[in-house]
Order: C-alpha cells, then sequence, then structure tokens
C-alpha cells in the first residue's frame, strides 16, 4: 500500500512539474492571446496589455475599464472570418475496404454512423467556437473523447439508453497544454488538458469522497486561472477571493513508450489521482487542433489578432 501511494505521489508532481514547465514556456503567448480576447470583447489594447501582463490576474476589473469606450473592429472581423470557414456543412466520403456487399453495406453505416454523431453532438456549434478561438489567439481544437461514467450507475438518466455517451468540448491555448519545443502536439509526447469542477460534483463522478482542493500559490492555482479567464470573457465580475467551491481536473496523457508500452491515461481531481489507465486509445490525444494564419508571410499561427493590434491601438488613439 505505500509503495503504490508513493507512486501516486511521484506520478503527481510529474504531472505537476510539466504542468508549470508549459505555463512558463507559453506565458507570453498567453499574455498576447489574454489581450486579444480582451480587446475582441471592447476593452482598450493599452488597458487589456496592462491587465494581461500582471503577474497575478486575481482582482476585479476597475470601473473605468468596464467603460469599454473604444472603436472596436476586432469582433466584426474575426467572427466574419470564422464565419467564413465554417460556412460549409462536411460530407462524409467513406470508401469500403473491398467490392464485396458487405463491405459497402459497413462502409455505408460507417457513414450513416458519423452523421449521427454530427448530428447529435450539435458539431456545427461547437466547431463554431474552436474556429473562432482559432482565428482569434492562432491556435485552437477540440476534445473528443467516450464517457464511461455515464451509464455506469451514477447518471443512469443521461445515458441514453447506452454505456456511456461522447464527451466533446473546444480546447484553445489557456487549456491545452502539451510538452514544449517539438513542434506541435503531433509530436509531442505527453499533454495536459486542464479543467476545473464543482467538488461536490467531482465527488460523485469520480464516486470518491476523498478528492480536496490543492493549496497552490495564487498566480499558479488553476481555478483562478481559468475563472479569471472566463470573467473576462464574459465581461462578467464576481470575487474570486471567495472560495467558489471549485476544484482543478488535470486530464493526462503519455504515449507509448519504454516505461508505458501501451501508453498511459490519468485523471487527477483536485489532489487525487480518480482514474489510472496503463494504457492509450490508439496511441495518440484524443484532441484535435487547428491553426490559423491571417497573413502567408506572418508567423504561422499567429492568429487575426495580432495582426490587428496595432490597427486597434491606432484608432483607440485617434478615438
Amino acid at each position: 500500500m505505500s509503495d503504490q501511494k508513493e507512486n501516486e505521489r511521484r506520478l503527481l508532481t510529474l504531472i505537476e512539474e510539466r504542468l508549470d514547465s508549459c505555463l512558463k514556456v507559453k506565458k507570453d503567448r498567453l499574455e498576447e492571446a489574454m489581450v486579444v480576447l480582451l480587446a475582441y470583447g471592447g476593452f482598450s489594447i493599452d488597458t487589456a496589455r496592462d491587465f494581461a501582463s500582471r503577474a497575478q490576474m486575481s482582482s476585479s476589473l476597475p470601473r473605468w475599464f468596464e467603460d469599454r469606450v473604444v472603436l472596436n473592429v476586432l469582433q466584426p472581423i474575426a467572427r466574419t472570418a470564422a464565419s467564413m470557414i465554417v460556412a460549409n456543412s462536411p460530407t462524409w466520403i467513406v470508401d469500403p475496404m473491398g467490392d464485396t456487399t458487405h463491405k459497402r453495406q459497413a462502409a455505408r453505416g460507417v457513414q450513416k454512423l458519423l452523421d449521427y454523431f454530427y448530428r447529435s453532438n450539435d458539431l456545427a456549434a461547437i466547431l463554431d467556437q474552436v474556429v473562432l478561438r482559432s482565428v482569434l489567439t492562432g491556435y485552437a481544437g477540440v476534445y473528443i473523447d467516450w464517457d464511461s461514467q455515464v451509464g455506469a450507475g451514477q447518471f443512469r438518466d443521461s445515458n441514453i439508453g447506452r454505456e456511456g455517451w461522447f464527451v466533446i468540448e473546444p480546447v484553445d491555448i489557456f487549456s491545452w497544454h502539451h510538452e514544449p519545443g517539438v513542434g506541435g502536439d503531433s509530436n509531442a509526447f505527453w499533454g495536459i488538458r486542464e479543467s476545473t469542477m464543482h467538488i461536490d460534483e467531482a465527488r460523485l463522478f469520480f464516486n470518491n469522497s476523498d478528492i480536496m482542493p490543492v493549496a497552490t500559490k495564487d498566480e499558479d492555482d488553476t481555478v483562478k486561472r481559468q475563472l479569471e479567464l472566463i470573467a473576462n470573457n464574459e465581461g462578467i465580475e464576481f470575487d474570486l477571493s471567495v472560495d467558489s467551491g471549485r476544484i482543478r481536473v488535470l486530464h493526462y496523457w503519455q504515449k507509448p513508450g519504454a516505461q508505458f508500452p501501451d501508453g498511459l491515461e490519468v485523471i487527477v481531481a483536485g489532489d487525487r489521482i480518480v482514474s489510472f489507465t496503463d494504457r492509450l486509445v490508439g496511441g495518440e490525444f484524443p484532441i484535435y487542433t487547428m491553426k490559423f494564419a491571417l497573413e502567408p508571410h506572418r508567423d504561422y499561427a499567429s492568429g487575426i489578432g495580432t495582426s490587428l493590434l496595432q490597427l486597434q491601438r491606432d484608432l483607440t488613439v485617434t478615438w
């Protein structure tokens, strides 16, 4: 038992260190992305950059910052660019693996399944969000997985007659982190998806009453960072010093290697490892990302926001 706890402690420490390394490497990009989002919401560039560059983004916005007296050009241009990309619905063409009737029927069944998957999960709306985030910050994606907890006994009214259901959520530079310095997530050996969940919900969902919040420094706290991002993006204000009751949830994936030949999948809720599977389905992350570059001569995946920051600044001064 002591060996098991020691192994869990080492694994938790490893995940923590890798998350910290990602946040340190992406610090400048995260600040730039925050500036773009605030400018998209209508704030002046100078004020947005000053706010995003603070070491601790835990204070509420001042009143003069909420006036949003700025001639904004990011929002209509970004929405127009995103709508052009997702204007056409996808058409699935599944080729049979042979010329037999059985093979052709199987291909037709897969094509129908893809159409059902697209409609039942409202992927059109999700893709709108993914593309908009990619247009603004240059990088975004979608997380697709199968939630085996649904239908396992805890959520009997939610399984829609099946053992589990799809989980499809957008991810962006703020919530998806992978091994830095390897040229993209397709080359990364490990990746971490960062999110939050209410502690009472987590204890029921993972069937673990011992889950507790993690005591970290304010600037490194996942919950405060994610809540601050949502508050700024949605234009709402709340006191982050008050306990929200939410905890962090880290979903860690590791591709097959010498130590884990079939890969590794770990879920950390609060201060506990609530799921450990020494296998990664397909050997790849269930994260599918896209990059967007407005101008070919600019750095790849710079997004539309970076190109318009100086224009926004000039318009602010003129105003």
